[in-house]
């Protein structure tokens, strides 16, 4: 799915914004506070609800407002198709949001109809960090692979809530068992889910480090989230009293993990920080060629102050891979986008914008 048109009020400066990006690539060029970041994290708070830098409403809402509004109209380049989403969100929290005129009420509709993905300059995280950085990488992936995926993940989420509660007030064994089924079946279809996705993942990651001779063999191993010598359910028994002890469910999927090696070594151990920059980019490339092999199509790919992350070889290698494979791609800079993204825009082969205090000029 293509952005056709996106408007935004109300969030940060932006006020009064329409933005008709290129369907291939718009550079957002401007000095600091123009408003290029903020059109991004515009366009991803619609897809998700929140912005790739904060949740918290009142970092993105405008101070003198007492709402926003978000607006796309979309188009499905396999068919035409043409869709429009719509996000309302009040000082106070009430939220309305609707797809095709009709009121959605969770942002997974959303997501579903324009699949986001932001390369930000702390992308890096996603090698450097713990381990929810990684799962939720994979749970984009899955979400968007799997119709199923998205209703496991709740069943489980809802079961895992109530054995928390009550493990937290000392419930009898019986009442916390009670949950054990629940969780278990959804559990261990939701690491299945993963595991399928992770495989197919890996093999795309192999072929994109081939491809740009990256020095290193790199592996993803998935981890369940607890002892594979048994089933969860098991698992769930015979560890109750340590999940007492801990008041909390230390086993399950909600505790997975996607480990990334280089040389059979861990990445953030073993490799520099740009050459993470240039791993984590391989892996949301890879993603997105799954996306592809799900027929999901297209998606929208944000990249903030690429030039910043990457060298100008580098940059402009992964907005080549995105256009190439048919993504729509919005880029921000104020000097350091590269000239070859430039030129490419100066032959009508892209839009570049410049930013001037929340508003688009020419």
């Amino acid at each position: 799915m293509l952005i056709n048109q996106f408007a935004a009020s109300g969030f940060r400066n932006l006020d009064g914004l329409v933005l008709e990006p290129h369907p291939a690539l718009t550079l957002l060029t401007g000095s600091n506070g123009s408003g290029k970041s903020s059109v991004l994290e515009a366009i991803y708070c619609l897809a998700s609800g929140h912005t790739f830098r904060t949740r918290r409403v009142r970092d993105y809402l405008s101070f003198d407002q007492d709402a926003l509004t978000l607006a796309a109209q979309l188009r499905d380049p396999r068919n035409g198709s043409e869709h429009r989403c719509g996000l309302s969100r009040q000082r106070d929290g009430e939220v309305q949001l609707r797809v095709d005129f009709e009121t959605a009420t969770s942002f997974s509709a959303v997501a579903r109809l324009m699949p986001v993905k932001a390369l930000t300059p702390d992308s890096h995280r996603l090698i450097e960090q713990g381990p929810e950085e990684r799962r939720r990488f994979l749970d984009w992936g899955c979400f968007h692979g799997s119709p199923d995926f998205m209703e496991v993940w709740r069943r489980y989420r809802r079961a895992l809530t109530q054995r928390n509660e009550a493990l937290r007030r000392h419930a009898s064994d019986d009442e916390i068992n009670s949950w054990n089924p629940a969780l278990a079946t959804e559990g261990s279809r939701l690491s299945e889910l993963r595991l399928h996705y992770s495989k197919n993942l890996a093999l795309h990651v192999k072929k994109r480090a081939q491809s740009i001779d990256f020095p290193f063999h790199m592996e993803l191993e998935m981890r369940s989230g607890w002892d594979q010598s048994e089933s969860l359910e098991e698992a769930l028994g015979t560890r109750l009293e340590t999940h007492r002890r801990m008041r909390t469910t230390t086993d399950g999927p909600h505790r997975a993990d996607l480990l990334v090696r280089a040389d059979k070594t861990l990445a953030r151990q073993h490799l520099s920080r740009g050459q993470q920059k240039v791993l984590v980019h391989l892996l949301h490339l890879a993603q997105l060629d799954c996306l592809r092999d799900d027929t999901v199509g297209t998606a929208i790919v944000l990249c903030d102050d690429l030039g910043s992350e990457l060298d100008a070889d580098n940059a402009e290698h992964v907005v080549d891979q995105i256009l190439t494979a048919g993504h729509q791609a919005l880029v921000t800079g104020a000097s350091s986008i590269p000239d070859a993204l430039l030129d490419r825009c100066s032959d009508h082969r892209g839009l570049a914008i410049q930013m001037r205090g929340g508003k688009a000029g020419a």
